[in-house]
């Protein structure tokens, strides 16, 4: 219900914001558009085909210009309509099923194509644009991007316009002190999100405050029991099926965590939550109401 009703709220602003003139952008042949660090990408004329190469990257096309769209990845598989698409294994590439799609532009994820990928893709004359995104508002900013090169402004201005305005309700919402929190991404050693992942973001809107800080420079840090029990999260999300079994069997020290003791812990949705797309606030909104339901 609570999915539901957040897209039908995006759904009814983006109607009103429909009313507000947008300004076209055009872009000239062979424009440069930064595109990863220390890179440019040459943009052609007019792009009319367009491949993700990551389920995120898939998800943003599939918001904007799904007409564009020529394939996608065998992860690939939101929304539904992607799965009718032509599917282009993106580890290891396949590379001659990315050529029969005659892309004009590749469109990834920082991290998820490998460089040497990357130069084979653009040896071929393909441009790859690279984003990366370490907080909601650079995914906004990189969904705008994608409708430039696409030739789709309006359409990625007035949905990003919408998310802006759904995100600010939530953020609207956070009164008091905000409960300390801690995402477990792997058991054995124990990695986490860290401060300068997205989830920080993430959790900050919902509400939440990472206990992981600046201190820790990786965007996955490993961290230690004793660290874990330093910090006594009050909330704990994690994707093990059964944490009890997956995590707590392995750290049964652990078991005097706030989280535990308060039963405060929470499986997320894995595909949802690594997605970062215009689903972004689908995500934030799973981690507030699965915590808010449970107290």
């Amino acid at each position: 219900m609570k999915k539901v009703y957040l897209l039908l709220l995006i759904f009814s602003l983006s109607v009103s914001l429909a009313c507000k003139t947008h300004k076209e952008k055009t872009i000239n042949s062979n424009e440069n558009v930064e595109s990863g660090p220390g890179s440019e990408l040459h943009v052609p004329v007019n792009v009319s085909r367009v491949l993700g190469l990551c389920p995120s990257s898939t998800e943003i096309l599939a918001s904007i210009c799904p007409e564009k769209m020529v394939g996608r990845t065998q992860n690939c598989n939101y929304p539904i309509s992607v799965e009718k698409l032509p599917v282009v294994n993106n580890y290891p590439l396949d590379i001659e099923g990315l050529i029969k799609l005659r892309p004009d532009l590749v469109l990834t994820l920082d991290g998820i194509t490998s460089i040497d990928d990357i130069e084979r893709i653009e040896a071929l004359g393909i441009p790859v644009y690279v984003q990366n995104f370490k907080t909601v508002d650079e995914v906004f900013e990189g969904i705008r991007e994608a409708g430039k090169i696409c030739g789709v402004v309006e359409k990625a201005d007035l949905l990003v316009d919408s998310l802006m305005l759904v995100k600010d309700s939530l953020l609207r919402k956070n009164v008091g002190q905000m409960p300390s929190a801690i995402n477990i991404i792997w058991n054995a050693p124990i990695y986490v999100h860290g401060y300068y992942s997205i989830m920080t973001d993430k959790l900050r809107i919902a509400g939440f405050n990472n206990i992981i800080d600046s201190s820790f420079k990786k965007t996955s840090p490993e961290v230690s029991r004793e660290f874990l029990l330093s910090k006594n999260p009050d909330i704990m999300f994690c994707g093990f099926g059964d944490y009890e079994k997956d995590f707590f069997n392995l750290y049964p020290e652990l078991r005097r965590l706030n989280c535990y003791r308060n039963k405060a812990i929470f499986k997320i949705t894995e595909d949802l939550q690594s997605r970062p797309g215009p689903r972004i606030l689908e995500a934030v909104m799973e981690l507030k109401n699965i915590s808010n339901n449970a107290r």
